[in-house]
């Protein structure tokens, strides 16, 4: 019998005495996918992070190919064979694809680091796993799945035998996600064994040989998908079926009452670089939406869906036309921003990626109340702990956030639990508007029911939602009406009652 390309072998783990792992044991076999699921903050990034040396287990002990390792630090990991793609990655913005990967490597010349060879090398792996760009391409000029890629490239060319990949289609359009699914059963066939974290249940079903399910910081399963259907793998997980819940039939809005009016709405192209557009990023756009209705604004990856929510927002800014935000006009010199949208009644979330909605390096009590401290403050603008600490622990119990510890430092909460935090913060104030880009990504299926279920509470109460997600069915679940934005301009207007999915696709894609 082959040895096991990695095991992890009675690892366990704590954070402030909170038990994440606890003698868990997880087995990956040579040239195989293998799936690692579970709920939020179960424990899955935290075995991830001690197979590649990001953090040091309490115990336990790490093989690779069945020999013993100690794996201290990332530069360790690589030297045995471990890679890994990381749910969020620093890189050298104005440095070429070449230059991003080679950092680190050993320098060969008194004056310079000699790339030839390694330009070569890396070519070569481009050409023979057909990578979507070239090496010189600056790293500012790639997309998120186009920057993934890049890792997985830098992993080849390490010589990885073993590639760890934590939640890498949780910002993927399906396109790109069927493109990194393709290429990782391609490494398999070149016998390199993957490691992979998803809450896409779907499609760790379809993509993997084996999944293990992570709960209470164990491996309690370990099952052949193909042997069982989906919904038995997402009662493995919860414990219970989950049925996700769709819209009521119809919704048009509460007596048509305008909540947002966007009116010739535009924003000037890109002039130079890889990204330079002949036309505007967004290109005369006129919608209007109501309250008492949840709008998904869909397109395809850079079609311009994001940067209109961000418009209307006041995260970013606009340079003709008028937006209406709650019956406040404003033009694209009247200076709107995310203050004013919040003082008047709007609630924003980022895209998760931008890393704009809670501070890592802060209490979880100090992020959740980010942007609306002016509700905490009392005499001479001193901050009242108490309540603040009471309503973060309110929040966590009906929210499900795990650990229910507001002192504990955001970094150490897991993604999925952030991102719930972050949802709970803004959905409790009962906005008038809610503008939310990927609000599901990295959360597990029971916490989707949660966010669906609270998003469909606050729009029966009158709330105008606008949703941007890569996750077409997302889309046709959460939304009532659908708009498609194609090229920065506005090429369908579809109730959700009358699309599927196979039909909205084709929407997206032929603009």
């Amino acid at each position: 019998m082959l040895a096991f390309a990695l095991e992890l072998r009675n690892i366990s783990k704590s954070y402030q005495h909170v038990n994440v792992l606890t003698n868990a044991t997880l087995t990956v076999a040579p040239g195989s996918i293998h799936g690692l699921i579970g709920e939020n903050g179960a424990g899955k990034s935290t075995l991830l992070q001690i197979a590649y040396g990001l953090i040091k287990a309490d115990e336990g002990q790490v093989y690779v190919d069945g020999a013993k390792v100690d794996i201290m630090n990332p530069q360790q990991a690589i030297t045995h064979g471990v890679g890994m793609l990381h749910q969020h990655v620093s890189w050298l913005e104005d440095a070429s694809v070449l230059d991003n990967i080679i950092l680190g490597d050993p320098v060969t010349s008194v004056f310079y680091q000699n790339s030839q060879q390694a330009s070569k090398q890396l070519e070569q792996l481009r050409r023979e796993f057909g990578f979507p760009f070239s090496l010189d391409t600056l790293i500012n000029e790639l997309n998120f799945s186009e920057r993934q890629l890049v890792d997985v490239l830098r992993s080849l060319y390490r010589g990885v035998r073993v590639l760890v990949l934590d939640e890498p289609m949780a910002l993927l359009s399906q396109e790109q996600e069927s493109y990194l699914a393709n290429l990782l059963t391609m490494l398999k066939m070149q016998g390199i064994s993957v490691l992979i974290v998803s809450h896409k249940l779907a499609s760790l079903h379809l993509l993997c040989d084996v999944i293990s399910l992570l709960k209470s910081g164990q491996i309690t399963e370990t099952i052949e998908p193909k042997k069982v259907s989906l919904a038995h793998v997402t009662k493995l997980m919860v414990g219970r079926e989950v049925i996700l819940p769709h819209q009521n039939l119809p919704r048009y809005g509460i007596n048509n009452t305008t909540a947002i009016e966007v009116k010739k709405l535009t924003v000037d192209s890109v002039s130079s670089g890889r990204k330079a557009r002949g036309f505007p990023l967004l290109d005369s756009i006129d919608l209007t939406f109501y309250a008492g209705e949840i709008v998904a604004i869909a397109g395809l990856n850079g079609a311009g869906q994001e940067l209109l929510l961000s418009v209307i927002a006041g995260y970013k800014a606009f340079n003709q036309g008028e937006l209406v935000f709650l019956g406040n006009k404003n033009s694209a010199n009247s200076g709107f921003n995310i203050k004013r949208m919040r003082k008047l009644g709007g609630g924003f979330i980022a895209n998760p990626g931008l890393g704009l909605n809670l501070v890592d390096s802060m209490t979880m009590v100090e992020s959740s109340f980010l942007g609306y401290q002016r509700e905490y403050s009392g005499w001479l603008g001193l901050f009242n702990k108490r309540d603040l600490n009471d309503d973060c622990y309110k929040l966590m119990q009906q929210w499900q956030i795990k650990p229910m510890a507001p002192q504990m430092q955001t970094s150490l909460f897991s993604a999925g639990n952030k991102q719930k935090m972050v949802l709970a913060k803004e959905t409790s104030r009962s906005p008038q508007v809610l503008l939310l880009d990927q609000p599901t990504q990295g959360v597990d299926i029971s916490g989707v029911e949660m966010i669906y279920k609270a998003l469909f509470k606050l729009r029966d109460e009158g709330c105008c939602i606008l949703v941007c997600s890569n996750d077409l069915d997302e889309v046709i679940s959460l939304s009532d009406k659908i708009v498609v934005i194609s090229q920065g301009k506005v090429t369908a207007q579809v109730d959700t009652q009358s699309i599927n999915k196979t039909s909205l696709g084709l929407l997206l894609a032929n603009g």
